[in-house]
């Protein structure tokens, strides 16, 4: 299995993005109608498609955003892994009961502000996808401070903070079931990334360390498919 890796720092607000839109095996076989499963959370069919449809449109209503257009199965999956990320985040913080820290809401605004065109109802809708990377760092942020300061460390920095939080997201994905349908990459909690799994080659989608935007599919690729297929 290879990873990508890189130092730990920040967080990309759209580098789910860049997930390659190709089949993938899911973890375990998928509930009927759901297109991801994570502990006690569930994302439908039905809310995957109107989700990657304001995903679309939002991305329209910013040039730089949308550039030359993104087939709609990368939309279709950065939605799934989205959700993903953050329902291990979600149910970390209701398990260690703790909030994101401010980071998250900073991104949040971030977004706003870059989609202030949008309409503002699709940009709620998908404001999810766009800060799951944001969400799942804050909170294992605040996981991991507390951890440590019940070990006695009660001054970490953020690095030592978001590496003990990391820790424990990957123990909680080890002992909770994460099923996704085989449409889409797994996801696996990497040292310093989330990576999709396809075929036991991990690659890493959400870099803990790079606030970059979205790489742009390539423009050729997008070119050859239906227009049904694609957000541009």
């Amino acid at each position: 299995m290879t990873r990508t890796r890189s130092r730990l720092a920040a967080l990309s607000t759209i580098a789910l993005l860049a997930l390659p839109a190709l089949s993938g095996c899911g973890q375990n076989p998928i509930h009927p109608g759901a297109a991801a499963v994570v502990g006690d959370q569930t994302l439908s069919g039905s809310d995957l498609n109107a989700i990657s449809r304001d995903l679309c449109a939002v991305l329209k209503s910013d040039q730089q955003s949308i550039g030359t257009g993104y087939p709609r199965s990368a939309l279709m999956a950065s939605v799934v892994q989205a959700f993903m990320m953050r329902a291990v985040a979600d149910q970390l913080a209701e398990e260690y009961g703790v909030t994101p820290d401010k980071s998250y809401k900073s991104s949040a605004d971030q977004t706003e502000l870059r989609f202030g065109q949008a309409d503002p109802e699709a940009l709620a809708n998908a404001m999810d996808t766009f800060t799951s990377t944001a969400y799942f760092v804050a909170v294992a942020r605040a996981v991991g401070e507390q951890e440590l300061a019940v070990s006695g460390k009660t001054d970490p920095t953020q690095d030592e903070s978001l590496t003990k939080g990391i820790e424990l997201a990957q123990t909680w994905q080890d002992d909770h079931d994460i099923d996704v349908s085989p449409r889409f990459p797994a996801m696996k909690i990497g040292d310093q990334s989330i990576e999709t799994v396809r075929d036991d080659t991990s690659y890493a989608v959400s870099d803990f360390a790079k606030q970059a935007a979205a790489e742009q599919p390539d423009e050729t690729f997008v070119d050859t498919l239906p227009p049904s297929q694609v957000c541009r």
